[in-house]
């Protein structure tokens, strides 16, 4: 039953990124709703990289290494997402 839950609930995140990617990336669309949902996709976004940042944070007082390993991971993921924005801010 668990596993049919988990199933279900990656279906419905991806069709919603996938559809907000879509949305986003549209020129037809109104740019106020691109706007929001970009945002939207940006929040949610750095509020995973956070919970994996203070995951690495609680880890590391209680094992070091697996803290450490999750904490740079942590840091790659914020660089990659501050080079993509970058990108994509100077492309346009």
């Amino acid at each position: 039953m668990g596993y049919l839950v988990e199933i279900v609930v990656e279906l419905v995140l991806e069709l919603l990124f996938n559809g907000a990617d879509e949305v986003v990336r549209n020129r037809e669309m109104p740019k106020p709703l691109r706007i929001m949902l970009a945002f939207l996709l940006i929040v949610v976004m750095l509020a995973g990289v956070a919970v994996i940042g203070l995951l690495g944070l609680i880890m590391l007082k209680k094992i070091l290494a697996v803290g450490i390993i999750i904490f740079v991971f942590d840091l790659v993921l914020v660089i990659f997402i501050i080079k993509q924005t970058v990108k994509l801010i100077k492309s346009r």
